[in-house]
């Protein structure tokens, strides 16, 4: 009897431990409780609670509480409306909340249904008007119906003095309006009607005005994520509807502007055509006539509309606008006018306005509150999501939140472009190696050369990248950037720090100038340079250019901007150029070179040629420095051996070698080099020719670079004897391109191909007639210059002669005179004596 005794106490203990906590929360509290609005057959039961809960009323006829209406709005100030009553009768209803399983009733309640049979006898009049809890603005329109030919009275918080009144002529259809009504902050409105049999009714509403939006505090949201959700937290000043929208792979959230409107016109229609939209967010075009919304066309890729209500003799101008899923609507499209021809159907109507109002979407998240929440959204596959928060009062005054998230959980892909792994680079260019990569995009690169990012306690010289240590991989990016350098001399050492740093562009481009690959030590413990023959090669048994040749390892280390990283290491052979005792030093004389400008006609040709010249200078051990021969040979095998951009044409037409001239003092050298023809550059089309100045080199497109070994045969004095040596040398000489090739196919002006033809024939009809004209003209020049020939010449004979006898005439006086005189003087003569 004892252990029974002592097991019972001890269970009441357990379940007295257990539902302690339940009995000591604050229960649910039901207060306020209201019937209001009650018709013939509707009722409306309010109450308040101290918590947001939702809103439940068990209700029936008499004492029967068998019927339920539920609503799962979490509220503190609830409202139920009732329907479906009968006139004139009684019921009964409980009002009751739940916060989760803590549920709350009130005490069993009654009310009754007023008679359809007003108190002179009449039927109830009928009054229909619907007007809001909660408007965001200071004036609201009403409007409603009731029976033709009523008075209706509007009371806005005088409940005694209406503010306006309609009478009988002015609610001839039964409906009626206040416009414009002013409204305070808390408001109480009363409509009555009276129809002119005496009927009666009146409705009452309570109007809450709020203009401000909501105030809402969001927790800060990454941009760029590895979880699989996403928190909402954050607070609201007031009583509010959060919805959370979330578009997957979201080009945009308001829409581009629509480009390429064009318009086709026929005899009573209008063909419209425009550029596709493309973006995941799509919902539908927008078409406008005269800026009235026509017509929705809800394919993204159906970017076409034909208008067919158009009339004769009219002109119309359109525009289209895009709208996305959400509702947002993009700027319209630039407009374009249709002038429709004569000729055809004028009595056409014109189509009415449609609906353009956003569709309906279901957000992934739906929240009501008043204070504090939080929730959580599943993002699902890697991708780009526009987050969209919609905060909506009870007014519907609305704040929107917008926000792009980037789920990555993979590592960023890292592969080196150029120059291709396992390239052979000749030593003299080595120093100065550009590096091309793809990751990413907008991924932070950094490159370690010859050497690995050994954090402190860890030392490795040999190493394969799979398997670099997590405490590399997980360092802070801080530590991976250049900018964290090593200073010897001095306190700070960074052995984490790279060699070099970039940031990949929007394509995942990512780019390294003049990367000495010959570097041996960089900042932290090197990786051993070795020669080729230790790793098995036996290419170079084979090829004397590797021989004596390095390896050089680069390690890329690519980090996203969800701080997932991956690596990747890439060497490359270091092939030296040199041999033979270092004896002379080639100095470029570029004053000889020629031609002044690379001709791409005669490259095409296949006639081009350059010539160059060499100083060399002795800096030998000996003495009387002499070289009796230079050959020179195209330091490239196609790209096999330099593998950048910039020499692939310098290459491609470079011929495999050629014989110098030396001068009588052996130190200067003159070569003359004709260079192979490029196939079918003479029928390049322009992107042709782009390709091919952007490939040349590093000045605008303007210059090409030829790399060259040279080969030295030369004699010197060394302790007193004649010694005969040579050297190999590489050494590189660049000319200028004339890029300045005019296509005359893209100077053809439309109208001279097709106009100018037309021009031509009117200018030689227009030539035929005034030949014609000058013809006629001709012969009346010379009919007239005939005449007036004839005319001068018998002139000419007339003169003549009259001047030849008055000649005559004057002579024969003269003489006639002289004999005359000669006897009269004779006579006085004869008359003196």
């Amino acid at each position: 009897m004892k252990k029974t005794l002592t097991q019972i106490l001890a269970l009441f203990c357990i379940e007295l431990i257990i539902l302690l906590p339940v009995y000591i929360v604050d229960a649910l509290t039901v207060s306020s409780v209201n019937v209001q609005d009650i018709t013939a057959n509707s009722a409306k039961i309010s109450w308040t609670t101290d918590e947001n809960s939702n809103s439940v009323v068990y209700y029936g006829a008499g004492n029967a509480l068998d019927k339920v209406k539920k609503e799962n709005t979490l509220l503190k100030d609830h409202s139920v409306s009732l329907g479906q009553l009968t006139p004139n009768n009684g019921y009964s209803f409980i009002a009751g909340s739940c916060i989760g399983s803590d549920c709350v009733n009130s005490t069993k309640e009654s009310f009754n249904t007023v008679t359809s049979q007003t108190a002179s006898g009449g039927t109830q009049l009928k009054l229909d008007i619907e007007i809001p809890d909660f408007i965001s603005k200071r004036a609201i329109d009403i409007i409603g119906t009731t029976e033709p030919f009523s008075d209706v009275k509007l009371f806005v918080n005088n409940l005694n003095t209406p503010e306006r009144f309609l009478d009988s002529s002015r609610v001839q259809d039964g409906k009626f309006k206040f416009l414009n009504v002013i409204l305070q902050k808390e408001n109480v409105i009363k409509i009555t009607a009276k129809d002119p049999a005496g009927n009666e009714n009146e409705k009452t509403f309570r109007v809450s005005v709020d203009t401000d939006d909501p105030e809402v505090v969001l927790d800060r949201f990454p941009n760029v994520t590895t979880k699989r959700n996403i928190s909402i937290v954050g607070t609201v000043n007031e009583q509010v509807n959060i919805d959370v929208f979330l578009i997957k792979d979201a080009g945009f959230i308001i829409p581009k502007r629509v480009t390429g409107l064009e318009a086709t016109v026929a005899s009573n229609s209008v063909k419209l055509e425009w550029d596709e939209i493309e973006t995941s967010s799509f919902s539908h075009y927008i078409v406008y006539r005269d800026d009235v919304p026509i017509a929705i066309t809800e394919s993204q890729s159906y970017n076409t509309y034909t208008d067919l209500l158009v009339n004769s003799g009219s002109t119309y101008t359109y525009r289209v606008s895009a709208v996305s899923i959400l509702g947002r609507e993009g700027s319209k499209s630039s407009p374009v006018t249709a002038a429709i021809p004569s000729g055809g159907k004028k009595d056409i109507p014109v189509p009415g306005p449609v609906d353009v109002s956003p569709p309906a979407r279901n957000p992934v998240l739906r929240i009501n509150t008043s204070g504090s929440f939080s929730g959580g959204i599943d993002l699902g596959k890697d991708g780009t999501y526009a987050l969209i928060i919609e905060v909506a009062d009870r007014a519907d005054n609305k704040v929107v939140f917008q926000h792009l998230i980037v789920k990555d959980t993979m590592p960023p892909p890292l592969k080196i472009t150029r120059p291709r792994r396992g390239a052979s680079i000749y030593e003299n260019y080595a120093n100065q190696v550009d590096i091309e990569g793809i990751t990413e995009p907008n991924a932070e690169v950094h490159l370690f050369v010859q050497r690995i990012p050994i954090p402190p306690g860890y030392i490795n010289k040999s190493f394969d990248i799979s398997g670099l240590p997590n405490n590399i991989m997980n360092l802070p990016e801080t530590k991976l950037r250049a900018d964290c350098k090593l200073d010897i001399g001095g306190k700070a050492f960074c052995p984490t720090g790279a060699d070099f740093s970039t940031i990949a562009d929007n394509q995942g481009n990512f780019f390294f100038d003049g990367i000495d690959l010959t570097s041996i030590f960089s900042g932290a413990i090197s990786v051993r340079q070795e020669s080729l023959i230790e790793f098995g090669r036996t290419d170079v048994l084979r090829d004397p250019e590797l021989r004596g040749s390095m390896r050089s390892t680069l390690v890329f280390i690519a980090t996203d901007k969800s701080g997932l990283r991956n690596a990747e290491k890439v060497e490359y052979n270091i092939v030296n150029c040199w041999s033979g005792n270092q004896t002379w030093d080639i100095i470029p004389l570029t004053g000889l070179q020629s031609p002044s400008l690379i001709s791409t006609e005669r490259l095409a040709e296949g006639t081009e040629e350059i010539q160059f010249a060499f100083d060399y200078n002795y800096i030998g051990r000996g003495e009387n420095g002499f070289i009796d021969d230079v050959s020179i040979s195209k330091a490239c095998q196609g790209t096999e051996f330099l593998d950048e951009a910039r020499f692939n044409t310098s290459c491609e037409i470079l011929p495999p070698g050629a014989q110098s001239v030396v001068n009588q003092d052996g130190t200067k050298s003159h070569t003359t080099i004709k260079l192979n023809r490029l196939p079918n550059m003479d029928k390049w089309l322009a992107d042709d020719w782009d390709n091919f100045f952007s490939n040349l080199g590093t000045r605008l497109g303007t210059e090409i670079t030829f790399p060259l070994k040279v080969r030295i045969r030369y004699k010197h004095n060394i302790d007193g004897r004649t010694v005969t040596e040579t050297q190999t040398i590489c050494q590189e000489v660049s000319y200028f391109v004339d890029n300045s090739r005019i296509d005359l196919r893209n100077l053809h002006i439309d109208w001279l191909l097709y106009d100018f033809v037309g021009f031509l024939d009117n200018a030689v009809k227009a030539l035929n007639k005034v030949n014609e004209q000058v013809k006629r003209v001709l012969e009346f020049v010379v009919i007239g210059c005939a005449s007036s020939f004839l005319m001068r010449l018998g002139i000419q004979v007339i003169r003549r002669m009259t001047t030849f006898l008055a000649e005559k005439k004057f002579t024969v006086l003269d003489k006639v005179t002289g004999i005359i005189g000669f006897e009269f003087s004779s006579s006085d003569e004869d008359d003196t004596n």
